[in-house]
């Protein structure tokens, strides 16, 4: 896991459709992982999680919904994304991430099947009343996290050994 920004075509910048910026971006476009970059990539990977800013926007095509990241990096192989939908907090966008990602972990190791929507759920309910409810109980710091796609499957242990036999 790391930490990039997030950003949307806007007239103040230079990309013209959602990126990630990787590294200090170049007046040539240089240093970003574009839409288009992300439609390209081959992923292995029940979840994508983007939690940096505004990773959840993108352009609106009538019939076809949001074209962004979430469809990009869905496109490219993995069947969950989690993304956000506004400017989020860095701290509160790093505190629910290392939760998110410690329940999904613990509940694996106790052999529990948990889909990816009830560990979202478990995270924003201690946002909102558990331990981080001093710091983030405000819905900005939680209710911009949602997540899109398929997790019927996600973090099954039944799923996982099917995907490692070979027949």
């Amino acid at each position: 896991m790391f930490s990039v920004h997030g950003i949307i075509p806007e007239p103040k910048n230079i990309i013209e459709q959602p990126a990630l910026v990787l590294s200090n971006p170049t007046k040539k476009g240089e240093g970003y992982l574009t839409m288009a970059d992300a439609f390209g990539l081959q992923l292995n990977a029940k979840l994508v999680n983007l939690s940096a800013c505004n990773t959840g926007r993108g352009e609106h095509v009538r019939g076809e919904g949001i074209r962004g990241l979430t469809r990009a990096f869905m496109y490219a192989g993995t069947p969950a994304t989690s993304v956000t939908l506004w400017s989020v907090n860095v701290y509160s966008a790093k505190e629910f991430s290392i939760e998110l990602f410690t329940n999904l972990k613990a509940n694996l190791e106790k052999g529990k099947n948990q889909q990816f929507a009830q560990a979202l759920q478990k995270v924003k309910l201690n946002m909102i009343e558990g331990e981080l409810s001093k710091k983030y109980s405000d819905p900005f710091h939680w209710a911009g996290f949602v997540v899109y796609g398929d997790e019927q499957y996600f973090f099954e242990q039944d799923y996982i050994n099917s995907r490692i036999k070979l027949d």
